[in-house]
């Protein structure tokens, strides 16, 4: 079987396929496809491929994803004990956001409606949240978060704060964030993201606290009018809009 994948041509077996597909990001692609013992080719069609999510049914098994796979939710997850009961998340861990070796996260997330519990993200750098980064390719579906406690520190004016991301592009979809939650940062500070560019955020609320922390260190006060605070109850600072 040959496939032309862009510019290249490659004899491609259905596992090494969907390890491209993978990595690529891509549920469908568009190909020609050829008999090598006849002439002639196809027109160019549009192949859709269904990939299995990855389950995730632990912190263990979430902290340690890759950022360009696809996974679902087996169960709630209570980040603060490790353990998958939402009823109390009162532990003492720290959630360390998803950083990639700082590259964006451009695969798929799928809540299946279940919940993760008892985040908490004390940091001061430039990006706090579930996730560090979520790319143009990264799709965060029909998840509930409960009981987040996200704080950023950083007194920098491009350090954004989110409870699902600090900076996010790509689609948010289904997302719940619940009253309990709170997320905190000195710029660009929102319920689910900091910095939204590009990004498609669809049926999604955030019941979550967004607050302004003071800093003697930069000299800055909440609410004093200074340009690039960028507070916001779902994205602190939103550009290039896709979807809202």
């Amino acid at each position: 079987l040959s496939l032309n994948i862009g510019s290249s041509t490659t004899i491609a077996t259905s596992s090494s396929l969907e390890d491209f597909l993978i990595e690529s990001g891509e549920n469908d692609f568009f190909a020609k496809v050829k008999n090598n013992n006849l002439s002639g080719e196809t027109d160019c069609i549009k192949v859709p491929v269904y990939i299995e999510p990855i389950p995730i049914g632990s912190s263990a098994a979430l902290s340690s994803i890759d950022r360009n796979k696809h996974y679902v939710l087996t169960n709630d997850i209570d980040l603060s004990d490790e353990d998958n009961d939402c009823s109390s998340f009162l532990g003492p861990k720290l959630w360390t956001p998803l950083s990639f070796g700082g590259n964006e996260f451009n695969g798929s997330l799928f809540g299946n409606g279940k919940t993760i519990c008892g985040m908490k993200i004390d940091v001061n750098g430039n990006y706090a949240g579930l996730f560090e980064r979520l790319g143009k390719k990264s799709l965060i579906y029909n998840l509930k978060i409960q009981g987040a406690n996200v704080t950023n520190s950083s007194s920098s004016v491009v350090s954004s704060s989110g409870i699902v991301a600090g900076y996010g592009s790509g689609t948010i979809e289904r997302i719940e964030i619940d009253s309990t939650s709170l997320v905190k940062g000195e710029h660009n500070v929102g319920g689910l993201v900091g910095i939204g560019e590009e990004i498609s955020i669809r049926k999604s609320s955030s019941g979550a606290n967004v607050e302004c922390i003071n800093s003697v260190a930069s000299g800055f006060s909440c609410g004093d009018g200074i340009k690039g605070t960028n507070i916001g109850g779902l994205v602190g600072y939103l550009k290039g809009v896709e979807n809202y």
